[in-house]
């Protein structure tokens, strides 16, 4: 019986790392930092779309920001599908490399959920940053200045997992071939621990 309970899990491991590689899905872990200096980079191979990030809005005022490789601007989206439920209130935000603001959403319509739609990118293939905040946490920085930090000016507590869909992305770095379990098993748990707080 343990010896088939331990096969039950490596086989859920399994099929939750095999999930992961053909949906080509980040999970935030551990928390994003706010600031380009400290902002996640998901990890995958070189070239991959990158269809989705999942992540946690874990306290008042959190801001994630991520590293990405977007490939075809043209054809870039970022759109916010699941936030808390039905009452988060999001916002996004899209800067260059040089953490200079390119792009943002707050609503949708009829919707609080954000969304940059096709078309909207006006810009050269490269390394960008997105931006997920609660409503009204804008970023400080002059014209032609990169992300100096955040307001904090947020409307409400707004709390809780979030779901991140894109397009004409891919990941922006590839992991070294020792991590690459080790990270699979993480994401794995991750992704876990991330419906368990949606349903929950």
């Amino acid at each position: 019986m343990r010896f088939r309970s331990f096969g039950f899990g490596l086989l859920v491991v399994f099929v939750a790392t095999a999930r992961v590689a053909l949906a080509a899905v980040h999970t935030e872990f551990p928390d994003a930092g706010q600031v380009l200096q400290t902002a996640q980079v998901p990890l995958g191979d070189s070239g991959t779309p990158l269809d989705k990030i999942l992540g946690t809005d874990g306290f008042p005022g959190d801001v994630d920001l991520y590293k990405v490789f977007i490939f075809d601007p043209a054809g870039f989206s970022a759109e916010v599908t699941y936030f808390g439920g039905s009452v988060g209130d999001s916002q996004l935000f899209l800067f260059d490399c040089q953490g200079v603001g390119v792009l943002s959403n707050d609503d949708q319509e009829c919707s609080l959920w954000s969304r940059i739609p096709v078309g909207e990118l006006n810009g050269p293939p490269g390394v960008y940053y997105l931006a997920f905040s609660d409503y009204n946490n804008d970023p400080l920085g002059g014209v032609g200045i990169g992300l100096a930090g955040w307001n904090d000016d947020y409307r409400e507590p707004d709390a809780g997992p979030y779901e991140i869909r894109l397009t004409g992305v891919t990941f922006a770095a590839t992991p070294e071939p020792s991590s690459i379990l080790l990270w699979a098993i993480l994401g794995a748990a991750a992704i876990a621990a991330w419906w368990w707080r949606r349903d929950s």
